[in-house]
């Protein structure tokens, strides 16, 4: 296939140029990207945060657990 060999070691970035399709890091990158914007859209809402302040809550991982467990039981 593609004129590779089975045994021939290519490297991933020199298989994204003979194949033309994006790297396994992009498609990543983009999917999580996508979900972040969908999380951003519905929890933030939810809770009437603002991006800033969900970044803050989540750093403070005893209180971000309080308030996620909370939402879970009294949605």
């Amino acid at each position: 296939m593609l004129g590779i060999k089975r045994h021939q070691f290519i490297r991933s970035g020199k298989m994204t140029t003979i194949t033309k399709e994006p790297s396994a890091t992009a498609v990543i990158q983009s999917r999580r990207l996508s979900i972040f914007g969908h999380t951003v859209q519905r929890d933030l809402r939810a809770y009437n945060l603002t991006l800033n302040e969900a970044v803050n809550l989540a750093q403070n991982r005893p209180l971000c657990r309080l308030i996620s467990t909370y939402g879970a039981t009294h949605s």
